[in-house]
């Protein structure tokens, strides 16, 4: 059955996933745990993030963590499960563009896992964060226009619907519109006369995806217990819109000393990300796919993408975006996909009596190998900042306080 290979890449990343799942208040202090804590409460009272505010994250995530709450489900633990049920739907539709491509089930399955296995994946599988959700809607945007056939006009706008949606949730999946329009621009060159009408149709319903910042406001209104900023207000609602507390990070580097340091640094977390081994061999199979013409549509789709995201991440952003960084890592995954295609290609020229069962085999010890290489490296450095205790102490600490209390602490 196609499907036997994703229930069993999906059991193996539950098995790694459920021990390092959040389920205690935030206690690190680690970089990517930031706002995990701040999110761990907006999502038990129906409240509003930072800027930009993540308005269709909030709503459904607020829904969600309240519906695992009524089926028993720790409150603490609940948004991390949250981030979980959309990482699981994001790898589907990995998994799904996978087996589109190579009409294979059994490599789509060994791409989803080791993808699963790397850093950031893994991470943000576990713990309450964003990120997980922006990759679900970038995943879906990239089937929407690899993985469908036909109905190419409503192909146009269900990417433009959705690109509104996924780009009103983070303004960084923006940098998924040159790969998008790379695939439909013949279908956008074949509307004819009609095109204008279908460009106009695709804004309007893009826009769509931005009147959920109405909510924004709209709790504000209603007292809500926890609300960033000043939303109701006009210039505190473009503070959220506009993300302009992020405004410092944005623009080219002063020197070509910064621009350096930029690249290291972006390029070092792409490693820690996937390994030096993932990083090459994801570039030389983004190679080979776009050298095959059967693979070249998709290899190419996935390099803009991924070149469109690191080239904007080292010239006009300082810190670290993990939404480019998924994006980028995605792209080097598919790379991997096309280098598993081209051993069995090279196989079945060169070994075909041997072809049928080395190239599964050889492809199939390789994952396992760069699986088990990830879970090594990552599973305790998870653990540690998911299981970090000095939240659940700070609590302990402030029931000490007297009756009405001010109290400052660390963001985070």
């Amino acid at each position: 059955a196609p499907f036997a290979p994703f229930c069993a890449a999906l059991f193996l990343l539950l098995l790694a996933y459920l021990p390092t799942l959040q389920a205690i208040p935030n206690g690190s202090d680690h970089l990517v745990m930031i706002d995990v804590g701040e999110t761990q409460v907006v999502l038990n009272v129906w409240g509003t993030l930072h800027a930009t505010g993540y308005p269709h994250y909030v709503i459904l995530g607020n829904a969600l963590t309240t519906l695992l709450k009524a089926l028993g489900v720790d409150a603490a633990a609940a948004p991390a499960v949250v981030s979980l049920i959309w990482g699981i739907l994001a790898l589907g539709l990995i998994f799904l563009l996978a087996l589109h491509i190579s009409g294979k089930a059994w490599i789509a399955g060994l791409l989803m896992l080791c993808y699963g296995l790397t850093r950031l994946i893994w991470m943000h599988q576990v713990i309450a964060e964003i990120y997980s959700f922006g990759l679900f809607m970038l995943a879906g945007l990239l089937w929407i226009a690899l993985g469908l056939r036909g109905h190419d006009r409503a192909r146009l706008y269900a990417l433009a619907l959705l690109g509104g949606v996924a780009v009103a949730h983070h303004r960084a999946l923006a940098l998924s519109i040159p790969a998008l329009l790379f695939v439909m621009w013949p279908v956008l060159r074949a509307q004819g006369r009609a095109l204008p009408k279908v460009l106009i149709g695709c804004l309007l319903l893009g826009l769509i995806g931005f009147i959920p910042y109405a909510y924004l406001p709209l709790r504000e209104a209603s007292g809500a217990g926890w609300v960033y900023g000043e939303p109701d207000s006009i210039n505190g609602f473009l503070d959220q819109f506009l993300g302009r507390e992020a405004d410092r990070f944005i623009g080219a580097p002063a020197t070509i000393e910064a621009l350096g340091v930029n690249i290291a640094k972006v390029t070092g977390a792409v490693i820690e990300d996937l390994t030096l081994t993932g990083v090459v061999l994801g570039c030389v199979g983004l190679v080979c796919g776009i050298v095959r013409l059967n693979t070249r549509r998709a290899a190419v789709m996935f390099s803009v993408l991924g070149v469109s995201a690191y080239v904007f991440h080292c010239l006009l952003y300082s810190d670290l975006l993990v939404a480019l960084l998924l994006m980028i890592s995605l792209s080097l995954a598919f790379g991997w996909l096309f280098a598993g295609l081209e051993l069995i290609h090279l196989l079945e020229r060169y070994a075909p009596k041997q072809s049928r069962v080395a190239a599964p085999a050889a492809i199939a010890a390789l994952a396992v190998m760069y699986g088990l290489v990830q879970a090594a490296q990552n599973r305790d450095f998870i653990a540690g900042l998911t299981g970090n205790r000095e939240g659940l102490e700070t609590i302990a600490l402030l029931e000490a306080a007297p009756p009405n209390a001010t109290v400052m602490i660390a963001w985070g």
